[in-house]
C-alpha cells in the first residue's frame, strides 16, 4: 500500500518554520533589531515567561508564510 505524503508535508513545513524562527531572531539579535522575547524579560514568574516563549516560538514557526510575505515579498512587490 502506498504511504501518503501529508505526514512528510507537515515535517517540512514545521521544519521550514523552525529555520525561519532561528533566521528572525538571529536576525534581530546581529542587528540590534528589539527581538519578540523582549515580552518576556519582565518580572513576571517562570511559567508565564516560558508560556510565552512557546507562544512566540509557535506563531513563528506555524505562521511563517505570512510573516514571509510581510517581511520580504511586499517589501519587494511595493
Amino acid at each position: 500500500m502506498r504511504e501518503s505524503g501529508l505526514p512528510k508535508l507537515v515535517v517540512v513545513y514545521v521544519a521550514i518554520g523552525f529555520l525561519w524562527s532561528f533566521l528572525v531572531n538571529v536576525g534581530a539579535a546581529v542587528s540590534g533589531a528589539p527581538s519578540a522575547f523582549v515580552e518576556v524579560t519582565g518580572s513576571a514568574s517562570i511559567g508565564t515567561k516560558a508560556l510565552g516563549v512557546l507562544d512566540i516560538v509557535g506563531r513563528q514557526v506555524l505562521l511563517w508564510p505570512v510573516d514571509l510575505y510581510h517581511r520580504v515579498i511586499q517589501t519587494l512587490v511595493g
